[in-house]
């Protein structure tokens, strides 16, 4: 096996694990913040306008809600956004798995390309010293572009 073959399964292992701890890590937070929205939306009566009839004037659910009510839990439950402790992980985790393959499999391409492109710019411009912002721009949007294609 040789260096460059090394280096590239190195990144492509490397973009994989970063892929996946991030989704392990954010999936419940954005498990909780849908939850919480859609107790939001559900709380709010729908607003209909007829030309048949007047509409009436009703004091908004946003004007009667204060800082305060909704720090305690007056208008959006948060019991229902987080579910139970015998279900907890299960159901924070619920529907990991296709953002969880996904976002390893973009990062291992991304950083299998940055790594791929940074190593052919050292490669060809072995005789300079200086590293500037050229190198790190050059190489992050030639791996963006790809990935992107891809």
């Amino acid at each position: 096996m040789t260096t460059s073959s090394s280096s590239l399964w190195k990144d492509l292992i490397a973009g994989g694990i970063a892929g996946t701890a991030g989704v392990v890590i954010g999936h419940p937070f954005d498990t909780i913040k849908v939850r919480l929205q859609q107790q939001q939306q559900q709380i709010q009566p729908p607003k209909i306008k007829t030309k048949i009839a007047p509409t009436i004037s009703t004091p908004s659910l946003s004007s009667s809600l204060s800082s305060s009510s909704i720090l305690r839990g007056k208008y959006v439950a948060p019991q229902h956004a987080i579910p139970p402790s015998n279900n907890l992980y299960r159901g924070l985790y619920r529907g990991i798995g296709a953002p969880l393959v996904t976002a390893a499999l973009i990062n291992a391409s991304v950083f299998c390309v940055y790594g791929s492109a940074s190593r052919m710019w050292d490669n060809h411009h072995s005789n300079s010293n200086d590293k500037n912002s050229s190198v790190s721009s050059t190489t992050t949007t030639t791996a963006t572009t790809t990935t992107t294609t891809i």
